[in-house]
């Protein structure tokens, strides 16, 4: 985690009015951040990234109420302030459940002086229209409007998503570089696909792409600012000019997505990626005039435009393990969609089985498995702890060795499965013991 004083040099670099921090359930570094950006001329916003109780703060059941989402609070003012102290408090006396818990009854006591900003994947919004319950979703955007209330002004600085998008899924597929906007922090955007609401936009970062630098994304920034929008990948490759646009860097750019707003498919342009690379470095030594293939030439007209080779188009599924590397989500779909009418039809969900199925009982359900960390037992044999998950939320489960050794070549991250599984309580939390496992 960066430090306070490298947050605020990195701010001032940028030439940022102001910064603000969210600790998690807390305000432990409020005070310390305050002084110290009013010591560097930067406006100090103070918030707190609570967990939001998916009940009652005071509800307390194992399997139901360890589930939460986040919701991000602002103060505006000192009022703001005082009530996020309050909503911090009574989180960790009242609400405590593995984590520091609000709920809507705190947020209606203590809205004055807040903005509340639900986050685009972990906020309970966004974890609605995940598990495609619009009608939650547009519920839960008019209690933050009711509680929080929608002036123009304080629209602005929440960045906010109309109720009315709700409607239409807010599903963001495609993602582009050439988008008009400042330098920090944002460079990459998500479009929404064609309807009433398309101007309303998904951003993010390009410093937040794995392998893509802060050299290269300022370049890129700052070309784009200067010569406005890029209109194709060959007018991207003829103005960026920077030593960062290397392979890994064009490899994450397109892995992600960023280019799919020329209409280029990302499996011909990874094909293409050496061709690209060398019409890049060709152009960039033409307009500083060193001696390259059409360095003598006066007339440029003839000079051949980038032609790419037509190759295979990339498949969805790897589209989705790009996005995950690269990211840390999904943002083209979701592995599972594929499956969602033999998950629907078969009627049950980690939740549901959460719900209706009692301690010792089995269930048979479909999941993408998120996480294995696979252990060695006093008897030298592996078995595996898993997370897993589906439309309607995540689960650990455990794999002991006779079924980890059966089915390990299927117990791999991101994996589609089917799994046949008896329900357990660990410490208070319910999970799963896996028994049997199918590849979808």
């Amino acid at each position: 985690m960066p430090k306070i004083d490298d947050l605020i040099g990195e701010a001032k670099k940028l030439g940022l009015e102001s910064l603000a921090l969210t600790d998690n359930g807390n305000l432990y570094g409020a005070i310390e951040f305050y002084k110290a950006c009013k010591a560097k001329g930067i406006k100090p916003i103070i918030g707190v990234d609570f967990y939001v109780a998916a009940r009652s703060r005071k509800d307390m059941q194992a399997g139901i109420d360890n589930r939460r989402t986040r919701l991000v609070l602002l103060a505006m003012n000192e009022t703001g302030y005082k009530n996020l102290v309050q909503l911090v408090t009574k989180s960790n006396l009242e609400g405590f459940y593995y984590k520091p818990r609000i709920d809507r009854e705190l947020l209606e006591l203590h809205n004055e002086g807040l903005i509340a900003i639900s986050p685009s994947f972990s906020g309970e919004i966004a974890q609605s229209l995940k598990s495609r319950s619009q009608d939650k979703a547009k519920e839960v955007a008019e209690f933050y409007k009711r509680v929080f209330g929608t002036n123009e002004e304080d629209a602005k600085k929440q960045r906010s998503v109309p109720p009315e998008r709700l409607s239409e899924g807010a599903k963001a597929t495609e993602k582009e570089v050439s988008a008009e906007h400042s330098r920090t922090p944002f460079a990459e955007e998500v479009h929404v696909p064609a309807t009433p609401f398309s101007r309303y936009r998904i951003r993010f970062g390009l410093v937040t792409i794995k392998n893509f630098g802060q050299g290269i994304s300022s370049a890129i920034i700052d070309e784009r600012k200067n010569g406005g929008s890029f209109t194709s990948i060959a007018n991207f490759l003829d103005r960026v000019k920077d030593k960062n646009l290397n392979k890994k860097s064009m490899e994450s750019l397109i892995k992600t997505g960023a280019f799919d707003c020329f209409g280029e498919d990302r499996g011909v342009l990874l094909a293409n990626l050496d061709l690209m690379l060398d019409y890049n470095k060709e152009n960039s030594a033409q307009h500083a005039d060193q001696d390259s293939l059409f360095g003598g030439m006066t007339d440029t007209s003839s000079v051949p435009t980038l032609r790419l080779i037509q190759t295979p188009l990339a498949e969805m599924r790897d589209k989705l393990a790009w996005e995950k590397e690269l990211l840390g989500l999904y943002i083209s779909g979701h592995p599972l969609e594929r499956y969602r009418d033999v998950i629907t039809k078969n009627g049950i969900d980690i939740k549901k089985a959460f719900e209706t199925i009692k301690e010792g009982g089995s269930t048979i359900f479909a999941g993408i498995i998120n996480e294995v960390r696979a252990i060695q037992t006093k008897k030298n044999e592996t078995m595996a702890f898993v997370t897993i998950s589906d439309f309607s939320g995540s689960s650990e489960a455990v794999v002991f060795p006779r079924v980890y050794k059966e089915f390990h070549a299927l117990i791999v991250p991101d994996r589609c499965v089917a799994v046949k599984a008896t329900i357990n309580t660990r410490n208070g939390e319910k999970n799963f013991i896996i028994e049997r496992v199918k590849g979808l």
